[in-house]
């Protein structure tokens, strides 16, 4: 008996299976590869970005008395609420919040946001104003013109001229000293008011800039010099002012220059234009600055 035709059936069905089970060995890789892409691609989109180089935001507090918005370079604490905001991105635009001196918002692309802040009337609120012309000057002889005001507590380079601490209610009527107690905590990090009073009170006080003694030592960059700065190398010799240093000399004023004790950064103001120098400090202090050669 024959058995050629069975045999050929038998082939082509172990053919046609094997087939079919590739088939679906390659559906299924493709599928699964296909998903994982998926799956990669919603994470890239998904990860947070770093926009700390792409976020442009400028703040303004408006002024309660006229329609000023004074532009500020810190965000300040206090009572402060939103008035309003807007932004070139819709995402930051309907999450932007303020907060606690913060402010805050989402978004996934660069951005640029203006925020209005607006200060609110609590029972007791504080006023800080600051006068950096009229230095080391007592309250009697300063000009109120040169006062501006600030929304964080001035650094101890600034004297508080307590005489002329002025307080009303918040209808606008003054008060005598009788009325509340009024104090700056000078030991406190940043300093501190402390007001003891029963009303609802607005009080206004105010801040002179004064200068400790300053000695300060000026040289330029010269292989001939004996001085060193640093581990740079480098030579300087001492002159008696910078009008002996040429024009074409740099000064950097965070890595050239060393005061005993140190001084902050905010406190040592160096104006390029006129080639002067103004250093604030709590106590006598000792400065060196440097100014390099063109290289």
């Amino acid at each position: 008996m024959k058995k050629n035709g069975f045999i050929s059936t038998t082939l082509i069905y172990t053919f046609f299976t094997t087939f079919l089970l590739l088939l679906v060995f390659l559906l299924n890789s493709y599928a699964r590869t296909d998903f994982i892409t998926e799956q990669i691609k919603e994470e890239i989109k998904n990860e947070p970005k770093d926009l700390s180089n792409d976020v442009n935001l400028s703040v303004c507090i408006r002024n309660l008395n006229n329609d000023d918005c004074k532009p500020v370079s810190e965000i300040p604490n206090g009572p402060f609420k939103l008035k309003t905001a807007s932004c070139d991105n819709k995402v930051a635009q309907d999450s932007i919040t303020y907060e606690n001196g913060k402010i805050s918002f989402t978004a996934n692309d660069k951005v640029n946001c203006s925020v209005e802040l607006i200060q609110e009337l609590l029972d007791i609120n504080i006023n800080i104003f600051i006068n950096n012309k009229d230095k080391n000057k007592e309250a009697k002889e300063v000009s109120m013109d040169n006062f501006e005001q600030v929304y964080n507590m001035p650094n101890k380079t600034y004297t508080y001229l307590e005489a002329l601490t002025k307080c009303t209610t918040l209808a606008g009527v003054t008060l005598d000293s009788t009325n509340y107690n009024l104090t700056l905590n000078e030991s406190a990090n940043p300093r501190e008011f402390e007001l003891q009073t029963d009303e609802q009170i607005i009080c206004n006080t105010y801040f002179v800039r004064k200068s400790a003694d300053i000695e300060l030592h000026i040289f330029k960059e010269d292989s001939n010099g004996t001085n060193l700065l640093n581990d740079t190398g480098k030579k300087y010799l001492k002159v008696n002012s910078v009008n002996e240093i040429p024009t074409n000399f740099t000064f950097d004023k965070i890595n050239n220059r060393v005061c005993t004790p140190p001084v902050d950064e905010e406190n040592f103001i160096y104006n390029s234009s006129s080639r002067t120098f103004e250093i604030y400090a709590t106590e006598k202090t000792e400065c060196s600055v440097y100014f390099n050669s063109p290289s």
